[in-house]
């Protein structure tokens, strides 16, 4: 084996398949991050609690807007979906307002739940001591562990 790895009839097929493998896999990961897709493992070392709330503030001001704009905001009719994972999800009509709408965390979706008239957003949290101000269930998804929850809107 050692003999044919100093081959150069061996050698060079070789290096050359290994080139042309790395250059595939370097242009899929560069294609995903044209696309907005991160690798789950380097988001989730890098998104704190922290960076969830922030981003559950800028879809709270989204909704602000949204609700200034129609007088509602956009209903699951109370139950919890994923903010805007699906095209078709409620949260999708806050693109009206802004492009940049965070909808995940880099790992795990943002939930969403409204009835027109109040609503909650939802966040995986690394902190134990998260679970506060859920007004609503929480996502059967989320509810294993630690969530964020940011309610808003008309008092019942």
């Amino acid at each position: 084996m050692a003999r044919a790895l100093q081959d150069p009839r061996y050698v060079l097929p070789l290096c050359a398949l290994i080139s042309v493998t790395l250059i595939s896999v370097l242009a899929a990961a560069a294609s995903l991050a044209r696309a907005g897709v991160s690798h789950p493992a380097a988001a989730s070392t890098g998104v704190t609690d922290s960076q969830r709330l922030q981003d559950l503030a800028s879809v709270r001001t989204a909704l602000s807007i949204y609700r200034e704009q129609t007088g509602v905001y956009p209903s699951t009719v109370g139950r919890p979906t994923t903010l805007c994972a699906q095209p078709d999800d409620a949260g999708c009509l806050l693109r009206r307002i802004t492009r940049a709408l965070p909808v995940s965390d880099g790992t795990t979706p943002y939930w969403y739940a409204s009835d027109g008239l109040r609503y909650t957003l939802f966040a995986r949290a690394d902190a134990a001591d998260a679970h506060h101000a859920c007004a609503s269930p929480v996502p059967a998804e989320l509810a294993p562990g630690p969530v964020l929850c940011v309610t808003g809107g008309a008092a019942p």
